[in-house]
């Protein structure tokens, strides 16, 4: 857009011909551009400071934003290290209580085989108390050999 200074109205107005400009007609001429001017100054620096003021706004509305998302970061990760510090607990009943079962196991499988052993043993003895019966009852002929009951052992163990 072409400026119009006051000199140069003055100038159109002595080269214009045919045309009657009075003094009156440039001095509003020139009012009015003055206005014009003024008011474009004032558009510019409204727009600046509307521009300015949104800046503003973004920036508050960013930072809130990104406080918030923070705030949910930080929660998270509280959330997330409960979670790793419970896991962690749990890991360690875990092993305690699968050491106790093992132990228990152990203990279980030696009494099987003390229970197998002293079943072997009642076997034996049943099998010896047996064949000590037979030969009590049949007696051996022409032998040396007398089966002795198992009380009189214990009479001479306590005698001692």
């Amino acid at each position: 857009m072409k400026r119009f200074s006051v000199l140069s109205l003055k100038r159109f107005s002595e080269n214009v011909t045919g045309w009657q400009v009075t003094e009156r007609y440039i001095d509003q001429a020139v009012g009015f551009a003055k206005r014009l001017l003024s008011q474009r100054q004032h558009c510019k620096t409204e727009q600046i400071a509307a521009k300015l003021k949104k800046d503003v706004v973004v920036e508050e509305a960013v930072a809130l934003k990104m406080k918030n998302i923070q705030r949910k970061l930080d929660l998270s990760l509280n959330e997330n290290k409960e979670a790793e510090k419970t896991n962690r607990s749990l890991v360690n009943r875990q092993e305690i209580m699968r050491n106790v079962i093992n132990g228990r196991e152990e203990r279980l499988r030696e009494k099987d085989q003390k229970n197998l052993d002293f079943e072997e043993q009642i076997s034996d003895l049943k099998a010896n108390l047996q064949a000590r019966t037979q030969v009590d009852v049949k007696g051996i002929e022409g032998s040396t050999y007398v089966a002795s009951r198992g009380n009189s052992t214990r009479k001479t163990r306590r005698r001692r």
